[in-house]
């Protein structure tokens, strides 16, 4: 499904972001990603959205080879992807229902598709009874929730998953990581997981891979880190388990990025000048309304 084939990133002549990585993930795998800050999980996960390219080794994603892709063909391939963020990334001034169901009107989903497929999604994640619920009305686990819930609605075949327990706390961030193995388990659904919570992973027997300056330095189908999570939980001051601090992923600044819907804008369109997005979201975000006035 996945494969990294000797795999370098550098960024300048002094920053190596990753180094000779060779990996395979099988379809339907679920891998922990584990490392710490500037490891080099971010560019990793950077990779597989094909938002960087490799500066030397190659990278191919369900028979796709990603270096020799062209800008038009990137949104089409996102769309076998479902991203779930660290700070969430839902759109603060829609409804629960009318977020999950934008990442499918920007693809021109039909209303009766679109209000299948919420409907589906929002059950499997517990949120159904908080459909018509504004962001602000919702706790951080259930922010979390409508994300993965918008992660699955286009029925994706590969789910990335950017620190998404960092915002939330421990018995949430459990339910969260249940939520994630569920879907693999029913769906069979590729998640790559990148964490830096080995404490809490070490918990699944799963696979996970350990990055450390930009190289792979372990890779076990068994929770083999148990003894680092509990020296880190006994060395470590408690300010490093708080959120958004030393955990950040994708985005450095949380929640300040604003490409969300920019982002979700470009699944399934071809490379487009900047009137033909914002044209395109338009119809989109009139299209959810109407979409939650059925539900």
């Amino acid at each position: 499904m996945i494969d990294f084939y000797n795999v370098s990133k550098n960024y300048g002549k002094d920053v190596k972001a990753l180094s000779d990585v060779t990996l395979h993930v099988d379809r339907g795998e679920f891998v922990f990603i584990v490392g710490s800050s500037g490891a080099g999980k971010s560019t990793f996960l950077k990779m597989i959205m094909r938002e960087e390219v490799p500066s030397s080794g190659s990278i191919v994603v369900d028979g796709v080879e990603l270096n020799k892709m062209k800008p038009r063909e990137i949104p089409f391939y996102r769309r076998k992807l479902g991203i779930v963020f660290q700070d969430f990334r839902i759109i603060q001034t829609k409804n629960v229902y009318d977020n999950v169901a934008f990442a499918m009107h920007v693809i021109g989903a039909t209303q009766k598709d679109i209000s299948r497929r919420v409907a589906y999604a929002l059950n499997l994640v517990g949120l159904s009874h908080k459909a018509k619920s504004m962001p602000s009305e919702l706790s951080g686990g259930e922010q979390q929730r409508v994300a993965l819930a918008r992660a699955l609605v286009n029925r994706a075949d590969i789910i990335i998953a950017d620190e998404p327990t960092g915002n939330i706390d421990p018995v949430m961030s459990k339910d969260i990581v249940d939520l994630l193995m569920q879907i693999n388990l029913i769906h069979k659904t590729t998640i790559i997981m990148v964490t830096h919570a080995v404490d809490l992973i070490s918990q699944y027997d799963k696979r996970i891979v350990k990055i450390d300056k930009g190289c792979i330095v372990s890779d076990t189908d068994h929770p083999e880190v148990k003894d680092e999570a509990d020296a880190k939980k006994a060395a470590e001051p408690v300010q490093e388990e708080l959120p958004g601090k030393n955990n950040i992923g994708f985005y450095e600044d949380v929640n300040s990025d604003s490409g969300t819907e920019s982002f979700i804008d470009s699944y399934g369109l071809p490379e487009s000048s900047a009137e033909e997005v914002t044209e395109e979201a338009s119809f989109a975000s009139a299209g959810a309304d109407s979409g939650s006035n059925e539900n």
